[in-house]
């Protein structure tokens, strides 16, 4: 997305990026973007729990999560690839 599009976005309140849990109240579509860190070769999920646990007490019929997170490909656990990613 271009910086002009998000621009207008924020502009008319249509979207609103929050690490606050007082702005969920009522939310239509949350992203989650969080790591996923690597620990002892598995990705830790504990901050992708923690956000779900928050999202829970304000999710209701409709809404919807996106989760956008990053760790290391499946697959790939030896190797170059895996090296790289620690």
């Amino acid at each position: 997305m271009d910086s002009s599009r998000l621009s207008a976005a924020l502009d008319s309140g249509a979207y609103s990026a929050t690490a606050g849990a007082a702005a969920l109240a009522g939310f239509d579509i949350a992203v989650i973007t969080v790591p996923t860190p690597l620990r002892d070769g598995m990705p830790d999920l504990t901050y992708i729990e923690s956000c779900a646990r928050t999202l829970g007490e304000h999710l209701r019929p409709g809404a919807t999560v996106v989760l956008e997170s990053t760790s290391i490909p499946v697959g790939c656990h030896c190797g170059r690839c895996a090296d790289n990613a620690r």
